[in-house]
């Protein structure tokens, strides 16, 4: 099949068209389903810390699914849950010790300062008396 000179352009801009569209659907499609991953997010943290309700597992999303899936998502769920709840205890953990840790380093600095004001005027008389001495 030969397609004339003078339509060859035209059918260009259609197919351009075309394809343009098909990749705007596809990236709509695309962040659509991330902004859904995010709201799901934003909502299971939220309830994880007590903001909300927890909220209760309809399976709409998994609407045909075996309960086999449907038990395996909720236990997903709960393992997300409990996974959350102790990597915020160690964060807490860790936050207390780099205070704590943080106070050290003053201390041990002032004790440091300390002990060379100390030292400076032992030294200075030291060095005085060794020099009267030998004179």
């Amino acid at each position: 099949m030969m397609i004339p000179k003078d339509q060859l352009p035209l059918l260009m801009l259609i197919a351009g068209m075309g394809v343009m569209s098909w990749l705007l659907i596809r990236k709509r499609a695309r962040s659509r389903r991330q902004l859904d991953s995010v709201e799901f997010v934003k909502t299971l943290n939220s309830s994880l810390d007590g903001s909300l309700p927890p909220a209760k597992f309809s399976g709409a999303a998994s609407v045909g699914a075996p309960k086999e899936v449907l038990q395996w998502q909720v236990e997903l769920h709960e393992l997300a849950r409990q996974l959350k709840a102790e990597l915020d205890t160690k964060i807490v953990v860790v936050r207390k010790l780099t205070v704590e840790y943080d106070r050290a380093a003053e201390r041990l600095e002032k004790l440091i300062a300390q002990a060379q004001r100390l030292r400076e005027p032992n030294t200075g008389t030291a060095k005085d008396a060794n020099e009267s001495r030998g004179s």
